[in-house]
């Protein structure tokens, strides 16, 4: 997992500087013969700004698009599996001060947005590439209820630092020979 900090700004629902940065990794990626990839949004329209700068590279460059490459938002890549995802989580500050209005991450905010999060962590089988314009610290869970920006937060960290904050020792005994076998091993 490699986090990669933009300086992207959340304006119109979208993040312009976050997608050019996305595009480019992908010519390098299609120029180095990696062709196994997608690309998840944390939105609709940023997909879709997305896909527009891919078919605009494609046609500058004369190049075609690998028939593997999706481009998808978070709410529809269940099931999509590919070596290398790139994550565009698009939201961030809207002006240059740099910090976050508020803690609306869409999808991610409703009910059972922990769960689309867990998805789209789980779509690669190489590696992942998360673009940002914030840092995790800049996520207040003082601000929200909702699991889903909680989710977000560690996800981020993780991806940041490569190291888990919090570690959980399951109590009492197992439940199956299987999960002694595993935890003899």
């Amino acid at each position: 997992i490699d986090y990669i900090k933009v300086d992207g700004l959340w304006q119109n629902n979208t993040n312009e500087i976050e997608a050019n940065r996305i595009v480019e990794l992908v010519e390098e990626l299609i120029t180095s013969g990696e062709a196994n990839l997608g690309i998840v949004t944390f939105n609709f329209k940023l997909q879709s700004l997305i896909q527009d700068k891919l078919e605009l590279f494609a046609i500058e460059k004369g190049v075609n698009l690998p028939k593997s490459l999706f481009v998808k938002n978070i709410e529809n890549v269940q099931g999509d599996e590919r070596d290398i995802i790139l994550i565009s989580v698009g939201y961030g500050p809207h002006d240059a001060n740099g910090k976050l209005p508020s803690m609306n991450f869409g999808p991610i905010n409703s009910e059972g947005g922990e769960r689309r999060l867990n998805v789209i962590f789980t779509r690669s089988r190489v590696a992942c590439e998360v673009f940002t314009s914030f840092d995790p610290s800049d996520i207040d869970l003082n601000r929200t209820s909702k699991e889903g920006p909680v989710v977000l937060k560690k996800f981020l960290e993780f991806a940041k630092t490569g190291e888990l904050t919090e570690t959980y020792v399951s109590e009492g005994d197992a439940d199956s020979p299987f999960e002694e076998d595993v935890a003899d091993t």
